[in-house]
């Protein structure tokens, strides 16, 4: 998760853009927070306010390093004032130059947006995930760390703490010079330092200030960067200086002995130990946080990542947290000269070619379980750039798989079960992509979408993962982690059913013994799952009903898909199929029992001309489904066809829902299957057609009409077996 979330910029969607900078103009008369005049400033004012602070910082410090003589000198002398006159005037100095990429002239490069969010954050409005709001003070007028902001969310804290305004106002001052921005931060972040003088005893797991993720954050992003980048600024005054240099070891420290059992929170600490000890290496303890960092991230590398490459969360979004955090601690242990980098480097290595392999023809990522529709391949370029900016050259680690994210192949991972089957790589970024998940649900932040199935053709998303919106608690966090919000088979939908996936399970003890068929013409995958239902009969010991849901799909490449479902369950229960669209999908249709799209090109949105058509197969003796119906942005009685790009957006979406006609019974012996064609296509898509669909000798054989009059014969087996595929020449 990004340091302020979405980047989404407030000013110009509430106001349009023509208003940006009257509402500067508008928001500049209004009073700037502002330090209470009895805060201290200089360092005689701050050791008569805190006598014994800017010892404990002397006393952390490693004095013996070159360049700290003349602290060493004045500490001797008792001169302790004198002292931390000396280690600023180091910092300001000799540091300054040894992190260039820190400066202020890094930040000259901001953006109408960056400037908004400063503007507002001088008078203490934030935006956080896309959300605004005016944070609320404490009794003595400091800001409340620890609030739930304007939708009450926990999020809003935790990203309150992480400061990404501070770089808005760093941006905003490199360009402007203004004092107003140096001043606000000086202001908020002695708040926030004075209002969490010590950390807590034992892991602060709920702590906005004290968590892990958060300290991480802050060591590696914000604070090194305003500490360092406002460095030539008179209005950083001396006091909050050497009150950041006490945080920051206590942060430290804090994630030091307090570690984080596992998981991208983990990692995240370790980073930010990683950067303390880089940015800071004047401190006793900075090896202890090194080491730390590398032993833990070495421990967790081998315990939470698979050896196909997927972290255990599986989460696209995850995966990008957990790669970049490897890329930058190897960047960070090279400029240390850590024997450790190479390692580093190569588990980077493993865990970026996972998410190049898996993204779509356009570079953008996959969007399952906990994540955000974003592009992949520009942040892979964004951490080339950070790495380039510290003078490392990255031979390994992203270095290897920074490639164009055309031309790839389909590819199955055994261990995460998640199988990507592409067309043509000729086809470029038009080319077909199905995202097929057959594997464990993953940790920590997991969605109910094993079987999920989502497609990319002609530029463009078609069928799509609802997405994450919300962590907190509630009916719409149930539809976006549920199945409701998948492209999977539902039970008993319309009455409120549910269910819940009991295997696979979140995490994977062994590679999947998935079927898994890569030709030159066609790939072939296919996965089981098997379901507790919450809603409907229960069996006569009073037990809730079970269901095993086998789907197969055999893709034709460049041609068609064939999806087959197969379904037996406990007792009587209606089956729904719902195939949900991206919002951008503004023209889904039924024509018949036929579902199809009608996009155009939308170049200015970077959008192509694909569409898709979804056809039930008409298997003889199945099920026999009601005409399907859309739905869009439904939150009464029941939430259906929502879309979130990002936290704390939701979108309209269509969906097609296909219901059997009437609850059915399906017995291991005697599975319910029903079957779909998919036709991909840019304009309208081809005219294939299942011609015929017969069952015989216990194989499914359908023959598929190609718009130029030749016949594919397809046999699939139930069970998922090794189907037979005779194409057309």
């Amino acid at each position: 998760m990004g340091f302020r979330g979405n980047n989404v910029p407030v000013f110009p969607v509430l106001l349009g853009r023509g208003l940006g900078a009257l509402f500067l103009a508008l928001l500049s008369l209004l009073p700037v927070e502002a330090e209470p005049a009895s805060s201290p400033g200089t360092l005689a004012e701050l050791e008569a306010a805190e006598p014994g602070l800017i010892a404990t910082v002397l006393g952390e410090v490693d004095l013996s390093r070159p360049g700290l003589e003349a602290v060493k000198e004045h500490r001797l002398h008792g001169e302790t004032v004198a002292a931390g006159e000396a280690l600023l005037a180091y910092y300001a100095g000799a540091g300054v130059k040894r992190f260039p990429w820190l400066g202020a002239e890094r930040f000259q490069a901001e953006t109408e947006g960056q400037r908004e969010e400063a503007e507002a954050a001088l008078h203490g409005t934030f935006t956080l995930q896309g959300v605004t709001g005016t944070q609320q003070r404490t009794a003595s007028g400091g800001i409340d760390w620890n609030h739930y902001g304007p939708r009450k969310d926990p999020e809003w804290a935790w990203m309150l703490n992480r400061q990404a305004w501070f770089l808005d106002y760093l941006a905003s001052w490199s360009i402007t010079h203004d004092g107003r921005y140096v001043r606000a931060f000086d202001a908020q972040v002695t708040d926030w330092i004075v209002a969490h003088p010590s950390a807590p005893s034992g892991n602060s797991h709920d702590s906005p200030a004290w968590r892990s993720l958060e300290i991480g954050r802050r060591l590696l992003e914000t604070w090194p960067a305003a500490f360092y980048g406002f460095a030539g600024s008179a209005d950083f005054r001396p006091a909050t200086r050497m009150r950041m240099l006490a945080s920051i070891a206590l942060q430290a420290d804090s994630c030091l002995l307090h570690p984080t059992p596992r998981g991208n929170h983990l990692n995240t600490e370790c980073l930010g130990l990683a950067a303390a000890a880089a940015y800071w290496p004047e401190f006793r303890d900075a090896p202890a946080w090194l080491d730390a960092s590398v032993a833990r991230l070495r421990r967790e590398y081998a315990n939470r990542v698979y050896p196909d490459g997927a972290q255990m969360e599986l989460s696209d979004h995850y995966q990008i947290d957990v790669a970049t955090a490897y890329q930058k601690v190897a960047t960070f242990l090279t400029l240390a000269g850590h024997p450790a980098a190479t390692e580093f480097e190569d588990d980077a290595e493993k865990l970026w070619s996972y998410i190049r392999l898996t993204m779509k023809p356009d570079g953008n990522g996959s969007l399952n379980n906990d994540g955000d529709a974003e592009s992949n391949w520009s942040q892979i370029g964004t951490l080339k750039e950070w790495t380039a900016a510290r003078g490392v050259e990255v031979a390994g680690g992203i270095g290897k798989v920074a490639r164009d994210p055309q031309g790839l192949e389909s590819v199955y991972f055994p261990w995460s079960g998640l199988a990507i089957v592409r067309g043509s790589a000729s086809r470029g970024r038009e080319a077909d992509w199905f995202f097929f998940d057959t594997g464990p649900l993953g940790t920590a932040h997991e969605h109910q979408d094993t079987l999920h199935l989502s497609v990319y053709s002609g530029g463009r998303d078609l069928l799509v993962d609802a997405g994450r919106y919300t962590y907190k608690p509630g009916r719409w966090r149930r539809y976006f982690t549920g199945q409701r919000g998948h492209n999977v088979v539902l039970f008993d939908a319309d009455a409120g059913g549910s269910a819940e996936i009991e295997d696979p399970p979140r995490r994977a003890r062994q590679a999947a013994a998935t079927t898994y068929l890569h030709r030159p013409d066609y790939d072939f995958v296919s996965g089981m799952a098997t379901l507790r239902l919450n809603a409907g009969s229960a069996t006569g010991y009073g037990l809730p009903d079970r269901a095993r849901h086998r789907r197969s799909l055999l893709y034709v490449r460049d041609a068609y898909a064939v999806v087959l479902d197969e379904v037996f369950m406990d007792g009587a229960h209606r089956i729904t199929v719902p195939w949900h669209f991206d919002p951008k999908c503004t023209r889904v249709s039924v024509n018949g029992n036929e579902i199809e799209t009608a996009n155009v090109a939308d170049r200015d949105r970077d959008l192509g001309a694909g569409n898709l058509r979804i056809v039930p197969i008409p298997l003889p003796g199945v099920i026999a489904w009601r005409p399907p119906r859309i739905v869009m942005g439904e939150s009464k009685p029941l939430v259906q066809g929502w879309w979130s790009p990002s936290y704390n957006v939701k979108l309209p979406a269509p969906v097609a829902l296909y219901e059997s006609a009437s609850p059915d019974v399906a017995t291991p012996a005697a599975p319910k299957c029903f079957a779909w064609l998919l036709v991909p296509g840019e304009g309208t898509p081809p005219d294939y057609r299942v011609v015929k669909a017969e069952k015989k000798e216990g194989k499914w054989l359908l023959t598929v009409r190609r718009p130029d009059g030749g016949e594919d014969n397809l046999a699939l087996r139930p069970g998922g077996g090794t189907p037979s595929v005779s194409l057309a020449p």
